[in-house]
């Protein structure tokens, strides 16, 4: 039988257990909560290629955000022999840069389309630290700058990743013909929530790129781009956001992860060819 000291000595080595796991975990929380973008946006440096790798003809540009913060950019156009269609603001994911785009803006020219690629403020070459409601501001001196260039009227929207709760903003706050989703969330504290169960990171996280709760507004024509196999945003989220999308939407499955090449498939290739030749 356990002495009255004996029995003492545990409960405080109990206590004392819960008290060094509750301080913690709480540690954890504000840890999460103050370095929060230091876990969210992941900015790569400038490019280490740009789009003549390709063969593509550019000009380099310098956007200026309506809060003053300068952006670098490229704006890659069909050759002169061949009409331009319209023009595509592409907004990236949460890590690297433009020069990691490349891949999109080609796919996009060959289907005659001018291609935007910029990065935000804190990302390549652009200035400024990273924020939610900056990358709106962001993508919106994008659209301006096209609009400048003659292409009012006749601009989509493609969003990747981070990048599609982007567009889908973009979307309600600048008229565009079309928008495409390629392997975004329907919120970031959705997707985090997914990756880190254990915390309670739906009331921590400040930035909320909460798509789902604005795709139903969306008024043009909509494509969803997932894979099954995607391990960064689980194929259920882009799902999600093509069901509470109104029509005309489509939904392609896509066949590798988060970070492989999509348009290494032909079939996703032809399905964005084919629907933005039916929104313009």
């Amino acid at each position: 039988m356990n002495s009255p000291t004996s029995s003492r000595s545990n409960r405080r080595r109990i206590v004392t257990l819960l008290l060094l796991v509750t301080t913690g975990y709480a540690l954890v929380c504000a840890l999460l909560t103050i370095f929060q973008e230091r876990l969210i946006y992941f900015p790569g440096g400038p490019p280490s290629a740009d789009p003549g790798v390709y063969g593509l003809d550019f000009e380099e540009l310098r956007l200026v955000a309506s809060d003053g913060v300068e952006l670098s950019a490229w704006l890659c156009r069909p050759p002169a022999t061949s009409p331009t269609r319209g023009a595509v603001v592409v907004s990236h994911g949460n890590a690297g840069n433009i020069g990691n785009r490349l891949h999109i803006a080609r796919v996009l020219v060959e289907s005659g389309f001018a291609a935007l690629l910029y990065d935000y403020r804190g990302y390549g070459l652009s200035s400024g630290e990273p924020g939610e409601e900056g990358t709106y501001l962001d993508a919106l001196a994008a659209h301006e700058a096209l609009v400048e260039r003659g292409f009012e009227g006749r601009i989509a929207g493609y969003g990747e990743s981070l990048g599609g709760a982007v567009t889908v903003e973009l979307a309600l706050r600048r008229e565009l013909r079309a928008v495409c989703l390629q392997s975004s969330f329907r919120s970031l504290p959705a997707v985090a929530a997914e990756h880190y169960p254990w915390l309670p990171v739906r009331w921590l996280v400040r930035h909320r790129y909460a798509s789902e709760d604005k795709i139903d507004s969306l008024a043009v024509p909509l494509l969803v781009l997932h894979g099954r196999s995607d391990r960064v945003v689980p194929y259920a989220h882009g799902k999600r956001l093509a069901e509470l999308a109104a029509e005309p939407k489509q939904f392609v499955e896509l066949p590798g992860g988060h970070n492989d090449d999509p348009f290494a498939d032909p079939a996703v290739r032809e399905a964005l060819q084919s629907f933005l030749s039916a929104a313009f």
